[in-house]
């Protein structure tokens, strides 16, 4: 299978279109290619979306040209063409005209023309079945075979020596964190490593900001913290490695880092801010915990004691989430 991989400049975005890969060469093996997707400085969203309904039908491989710079012979002859993120709709849209390969999308593509596409991969399980929508786990980079097992843990005195790894976003659309929510969570790493012994590995993201990744950094020098990863030095993927860690910790922000967090095998605890707007992410998250591997921790409430009940009575997850995006994506691909 030939795959043709569309990327923006997004870690959250560019991760789900190589987790789509990694499921679909695991099953049944792969030529894959990449372009890097950068839409001209004019050519924003709505200039997009009006030159797919206005010219792009008739000429898709000049509007390619136009619009992101890319030429047939960059393209090639793809059978499946894999996208996520906005910038990437449109270039995979005219491709799949082009060359008439299918065209599959991590998530929504709201406000593009849906009969386009092949398969939307959505994480929203209400909108299962909808017009060329299937929900199904969100994907990711992480390939858990390069992990080890963790430990089986069932109650607070199990806890003595186990590695936790924590990672940092930071405010959203949806999400936003007061200093009071990065004190507590300080705080939380302080007070579960003084009672229950765990060991704390933290890592900040593009979203964090300066002020909290210098709190966390400071803890790193006082010896709070084993391993400190400084986004802003390192960058993308740097942080792979704390995925080994024995549960993964999240703030709420990032339905990409619960998705890492499963997919690497362990149980995952999200912290979640007081200033928490309704969204259709709240569905996926609900989804994810009646799997029973994700709890989510209100932070304005959050004590060590609670944290750790929440954290040992979810268990390690017992599915490869590589094989439901596999099935799904083969289904409606061959």
């Amino acid at each position: 299978m030939r795959l043709l991989l569309l990327r923006d400049k997004k870690p959250g975005h560019f991760h789900q279109v190589e987790g789509i890969a990694m499921a679909l060469d695991r099953a049944v093996g792969a030529e894959v290619r990449r372009i890097d997707i950068r839409p001209k400085w004019f050519a924003h969203d709505d200039v997009r979306k009006f030159c797919l309904r206005r010219y792009g039908r008739a000429n898709p491989a000049v509007w390619l040209e136009r619009l992101y710079g890319i030429t047939p012979e960059e393209v090639g002859q793809p059978d499946v063409v894999v996208t996520s993120g906005r910038p990437t709709i449109g270039a995979g849209i005219y491709i799949a005209r082009m060359t008439g390969a299918k065209l599959v999308y991590a998530g929504r593509a709201t406000g593009y023309p849906y009969d386009d596409f092949t398969l939307m991969l959505i994480p929203f399980p209400r909108n299962d079945g909808e017009f060329r929508q299937v929900y199904g786990p969100i994907p990711c980079a992480i390939d858990p075979d390069r992990l080890p097992k963790p430990p089986e843990f069932s109650g607070p005195a199990d806890l003595a020596g186990k590695r936790l790894s924590l990672f940092i976003g930071g405010d959203s659309f949806t999400h936003t964190y007061t200093e009071a929510d990065w004190q507590a969570i300080g705080d939380l790493v302080v007070a579960t490593s003084a009672q229950y012994g765990v060991r704390w590995n933290v890592s900040t993201s593009r979203r964090t900001q300066e002020a909290v990744v210098d709190r966390f950094a400071a803890m790193k020098s006082r010896g709070e913290i084993d391993i400190f990863i400084d986004y802003r030095v390192k960058g993308s993927g740097s942080a792979e490695d704390l995925f080994a860690a024995d549960a993964i910790v999240i703030t709420e922000d990032s339905q990409t880092m619960i998705a890492e967090g499963l997919a690497a095998g362990r149980r995952v605890v999200g912290l979640k801010p007081a200033d928490a707007k309704k969204s259709l992410n709240d569905e996926t998250v609900s989804a994810l915990i009646g799997e029973g591997s994700l709890a989510v921790v209100p932070i304005a409430t959050m004590t060590a004691e609670r944290f750790v009940e929440k954290l040992t009575a979810i268990r390690t997850p017992v599915k490869d989430p590589r094989d439901e995006i596999a099935r799904i994506v083969l289904k409606a691909v061959r």
